[in-house]
């Protein structure tokens, strides 16, 4: 129902737009059926748009234009534009493009009908085959951004792209309607009109594409001005000039106004997108700072994740569930603050809520990587390793970055993955994913280790030695030196693996398992005496291990028969 409502928001004001038009037309005894196929042809528009569209964004941008829809949710991730950027995306490769596609189709369906000789009908079939393009875009916005977005993004293009698809409609209509009284120039009257749209639309475009706060005022300005005059000129049209009036108009050439002077549209143009791309930057210069658009103006769910993450950082979890369901209460689509109250949750151990608000993170945002990685973590501890590997692989997978530790937490994720992968029994792949994860950084110690591991299960000792090794020389913690005593012991260098284990017991004196494995080869050697107080070392720390009980049951009796105690 929520998505419903999200397509109905997006497409309702075209099909209010188009009851007017057919009730302007009603009234004068105008057929609709042009109209109607008009609007169906500009649905076909966004076939070919999409496809040179694509095309061009990756050619000139490379993932830039798709990482900037992908996170126009998102002020603090979104890429910025340079001033050639802005212009090329905003004119050439969207403006220039679909109004270029309306009139052409305008031209190659409607030019020969009975519909072009009339002036209102010329505007009408151009608005509605702008209202049709805008009106498929604006679905097709809601049904890939909608997990993002919600409610908004249906809502900005209602209110904002498809009044200006109706509004450049409109311009392009009125100046092709000259037609209708024009016996030449034809083509160069189609010309200007197409020139006018786009320069209507790569404005629109280009403002918004700079993501700064003048430019979307700006925007908002230029667009309640434009629906002004155009309900304005709409209402004083005159479906019936007569021929004296007609023909005084039509003499009077389109430049020879200063308002309508080609030169003075391209300066104002010029004029704006300058204005709006550096007075944001010279005044954050002045402040002290460099602007990056919205991003030096932080809004306040912002400013409120700021406290969380301090928070968090200083171990306040209570505090930073507080915050978040604060935040939550007022904004349910935040994805980060569902983020840092699954952190939260995980660090006072209720893994289940974790997961619950990890997951409701990912219904927010599909490519948070974040989010995935750290509900792998939490799977990972609760034992399920089927779910946590899912996981690694859909935040490797994931276009959302990994934060400002991103290739350290790539290197994680590969390397726990590579954990998972060998608690499952998959050695090879365990192996490969850690190979990975040292590719990426060839310090981290964690994946030495998970490939040592890998090595040693794939009975490949000598290599898995090797690997323990190295992880030591990045490393000095007491598992890793564990490690290194039970390939010590496969490899029947007993005096190393003891003095390994005792390494392990050194750097952590509650390592219980390096004493109980310290004991195990004390006995298999011997060395009863101190195989016991191996064993009694581990019980003093953990009195119901049952295994270390065994075996310090077998010491005991084998002294007994002996006749040591």
């Amino acid at each position: 129902m929520t998505l419903f409502w999200g397509f109905f928001i997006s497409v309702s004001p075209a099909i209010a737009i188009l009851c007017y038009f057919y009730e302007c037309d009603r009234s004068r005894g105008e057929s609709y059926q042009d109209k109607l196929k008009a609007f169906l042809m500009g649905f076909a528009c966004i076939i070919p748009a999409g496809f040179i569209e694509g095309l061009g964004a990756y050619f000139f941008s490379g993932n830039k234009m798709s990482d900037y829809f992908g996170h126009m949710n998102d002020m603090t991730s979104t890429p910025t534009f340079s001033l050639p950027e802005v212009l090329l995306g905003g004119f050439v490769l969207s403006a220039m493009v679909e109004e270029s596609l309306k009139l052409w189709i305008l031209l190659a369906v409607f030019r020969k009908s009975e519909s072009f000789k009339s002036r209102i009908n010329i505007i009408m079939l151009t608005v509605c085959i702008g209202l049709g393009f805008a009106s498929i875009e604006n679905v097709m916005y809601v049904f890939t951004l909608y997990s993002k977005m919600g409610h908004t993004i249906a809502q900005a293009r209602a209110f904002m792209s498809l009044p200006m698809h109706a509004i450049a409609a409109l311009v392009m209509g009125s100046i092709l309607a000259q037609t209708t009284t024009e016996t030449k120039h034809h083509k160069w009257i189609a010309i200007k009109a197409l020139l006018a749209a786009i320069l209507l639309h790569g404005t629109y475009n280009s403002l918004l594409f700079m993501h700064t706060w003048l430019s979307g005022l700006l925007v908002l300005i230029g667009q309640g001005l434009s629906i002004f005059y155009a309900i304005r000129y709409f209402k004083n049209l005159q479906p019936h000039l007569s021929t004296k009036e007609t023909s005084r108009k039509s003499s009077r050439t389109w430049w020879q106004l200063p308002s309508h002077s080609p030169l003075f549209w391209i300066t104002a143009v010029a004029a704006v997108i300058a204005s709006s791309y550096w007075i944001p930057q010279s005044l954050g210069q002045v402040a002290g700072r460099k602007s990056t658009g919205y991003q030096s103006f932080v809004s306040n769910d912002e400013n409120a994740i700021s406290q969380v993450q301090f928070k968090y950082r200083n171990g306040d979890y209570t505090g930073v569930i507080s915050d978040c369901d604060r935040i939550l209460s007022k904004n349910p689509r935040n994805a980060k603050a569902y983020l840092y109250q699954g952190l939260a949750y995980y660090g006072l151990n209720n893994l289940e809520r974790a997961i619950e608000s990890y997951s409701r993170a990912i219904e927010i945002d599909s490519e948070y990587a974040l989010a995935y990685y750290n509900r792998a973590e939490a799977y990972f501890y609760q034992k399920n390793y089927t779910l946590a590997l899912a996981d690694y692989d859909l935040a490797i997978r994931a276009k959302g970055d990994l934060g400002s530790k991103g290739n350290k937490r790539l290197a994680d994720i590969y390397a726990n993955r590579g954990d998972a992968l060998g608690r499952l029994g998959r050695f090879s792949e365990a192996l490969a994913s850690a190979d990975r994860a040292i590719e990426i950084d060839s310090q981290y110690e964690f994946a030495w280790y998970i490939r040592s591991l890998a090595l040693a299960y794939l009975n490949r000792k000598q290599e898995a030695l090797k690997a323990v090794d190295t992880a030591l020389q990045f490393a000095n913690y007491a598992y890793i030196w564990h490690h290194r005593g039970d390939l010590m012991y496969e490899l029947q260098r007993y005096p190393e693996a003891i003095a390994s284990y005792e390494k392990a017991v050194q750097i952590d004196p509650q390592y219980a398992r390096s004493m109980y494995s310290r004991g195990l080869v004390l006995a298999e050697l011997g060395r009863d005496r101190e195989a016991l107080t191996a064993y009694n070392q581990a019980l003093a720390l953990y009195p119901d291990w049952q295994v270390v009980k065994a075996s310090k049951q077998q010491i005991l009796n084998k002294l007994k028969q002996k006749g040591a105690i």
